[in-house]
């Protein structure tokens, strides 16, 4: 009855005319309806699994949705993100530094807008650009890549990481964080919920369980490992995923997803960081979620000084790596399936930043299983460290560009870690590494638009260079031919 009320009041603010009143009090009847049509499916972990895909309303209110959002669409009268790019010189700091392009791109980008956009899936790639539609090139096909995302705010510059990166063979699981806002969630699912209308046999999906993520504890490593059994699950693939990588929701990549397919390919191995920790406290007590406010997740990792640890499990030694890791189907396998893996993500679990430590060590074990037996022999490979040098690049490649304490960040230094501005682009394009972090749309909300056109050149230089060189087949199609490349 309530549901009934509140649409009947909605659609008496859009049928009277009130368009002026929907600059706060429409819109959330925008999100009321998007959410009504996704069936209530911002779930959490003690919810109903719901389908893979957003299911979709019945036809009458769908109708009604529709007459309601796409007069707010009309309303906005926004930008294409072609429009909005190409207004911006991104080397002419007068073109970038003024308050209004700041306001128009943080606006463009926002959870409001991408609502908007994603309420007419049939135009939302006529404003949002993606390279899913171009012809497939033949090392798409030899090696299609997983994603795993952690989302918890800005969903913007999860809509500019996937217009860039997105190819129908891929496969995209998308953790929302139970923190995040029902507006930044809703604007999630419609993002989804577009690729999925457009692309019907691609594997984009919002992972089946939502929890909340607090740094250093373990819940960083779950989301990864239950987007990692949910895409192996997953029943619309093209073709099975070789690789999987983890990008956090604040990252960009600096690469087409060309290049970062190749590199890849051309290893066809783990790309994890190993090296000694420096950091024995973290596994020499236990660790708890903490209560420090009033607040439903004012809660933080703590150690708990009176419980202390055991030795790890098989006497293994405790490694460092990084939560960036480029992981194989095999080891992914390993890392679900295996007894052993299992007792360590255990033992780990009430630690500090496990994420740091669970795939490095993993990698260095070898194990013996004793036929007819349940015996098992664990020893552990040791020439596998790498230098801190080689950490930060583990066989040549390099997963995330972060600047840590970087005295001359140019956007803003939280937590340690410099959260971009437009002065930062300059040296994360000479990076090697695949992906940047932190874009921060508080912080500029111009540097991820400008680092999106760097990139989305250099993936049509890519596609037309790979085109060209192995003669494709045109009855394929041939991928559009880049322009030079203006005001990057």
């Amino acid at each position: 009855m309530f549901r009934k009320k509140q649409r009947k009041a909605c659609l008496n603010l859009i049928i009277h005319g009130h368009l002026p009143i929907l600059t706060w009090i429409g819109f959330g009847c925008a999100v009321f309806f998007i959410r009504l049509i996704n069936n209530n499916s911002l779930h959490h972990s003690n919810s109903v699994e719901p389908e893979w895909r957003v299911p979709s309303a019945p036809e009458e209110e769908k109708h009604m949705v529709m007459v309601t959002l796409n007069q707010t669409v009309q309303s906005s009268n926004f930008l294409t993100i072609d429009e909005l790019s190409q207004s911006i010189d991104c080397s002419e700091e007068s073109s970038y530094s003024s308050e209004e392009v700041k306001q128009r791109t943080a606006q463009f980008l926002s959870p409001s807008q991408i609502l908007a956009r994603t309420s007419d899936c049939d135009n939302y790639f006529t404003i949002i650009k993606t390279f899913g539609l171009a012809p497939f090139l033949e090392s798409e096909m030899e090696y299609p890549l997983a994603f795993s995302h952690g989302v918890h705010t800005q969903p913007g510059l999860l809509e500019l990481f996937l217009s860039l990166t997105f190819r129908p063979m891929d496969s995209h699981c998308i953790h929302i964080d139970a923190k995040a806002s029902d507006e930044v969630q809703s604007a999630i699912l419609g993002i989804v919920k577009c690729y999925n209308y457009r692309f019907k046999k691609a594997n984009v999906f919002v992972a089946k369980h939502s929890i909340p993520v607090f740094w250093g504890h373990h819940s960083v490593l779950d989301i990864d490992l239950m987007c990692m059994r949910q895409l192996r699950e997953a029943p619309r693939s093209q073709q099975k995923w070789r690789a999987i990588l983890n990008p956090a929701g604040t990252e960009l990549p600096l690469k087409s997803i060309n290049t970062i397919r190749q590199i890849i390919f051309s290893k066809r191995e783990n790309i994890i960081p190993i090296h000694h920790s420096i950091n024995a406290n973290r596994q020499a007590t236990r660790f708890k979620l903490t209560r420090y406010g009033p607040g439903q997740y004012h809660l933080w990792n703590e150690r708990v000084e009176s419980c202390p640890k055991g030795p790890p499990p098989f006497n293994i030694t405790v490694l460092k790596g990084s939560k960036n890791v480029i992981l194989t189907r095999e080891f992914v396998d390993f890392v679900l399936e295996d007894p052993i893996a299992i007792e360590l993500y255990n033992w780990l679990k009430d630690t500090s930043v496990p994420d740091e430590h669970f795939y490095s060590t993993l990698a260095t074990l070898e194990i013996e299983y004793i036929a007819a037996t349940s015996a098992r022999s664990v020893s552990q490979n040791m020439n596998m460290l790498q230098s801190n040098e080689e950490a930060r690049q583990p066989k040549g490649i390099c997963f995330r560009e972060s600047l840590w304490g970087h005295s001359g960040c140019k956007g803003k230094n939280i937590h340690s870690i410099c959260n971009f501005a437009m002065g930062d682009l300059e040296e994360l394009k000479k990076s090697i590494c695949f992906t940047g972090n932190k874009f921060n749309l508080e912080v500029d909300p111009v540097a991820p638009i400008c680092i999106y056109k760097d990139v989305r050149h250099k993936t049509k230089l890519d596609r037309w260079r790979e085109w060209k060189e192995n003669e494709l087949d045109k009855r394929n199609g041939v991928p559009e031919e880049p322009e030079p490349e203006e005001n990057a």
